[in-house]
């Protein structure tokens, strides 16, 4: 039995949940790409400054 990885939202969050294919088909799901993160918006130190 191989699990699969599943993204839902419940009550507006997402949740992550590993499933088996008949588990998944049974509850409607498919599997879906991961939504891409965004990039870290930190802020780098700047080059001319001392330390």
């Amino acid at each position: 039995m191989e699990l699969e990885i599943y993204e839902v939202e419940v009550n507006g969050r997402i949740a992550t949940l590993q499933l088996s294919a008949a588990d998944a088909k049974a509850r409607g799901l498919t599997p879906q790409a991961k939504a891409a993160t965004p990039a870290n918006k930190s802020r780098s130190r700047s080059r001319t400054k001392a330390v």
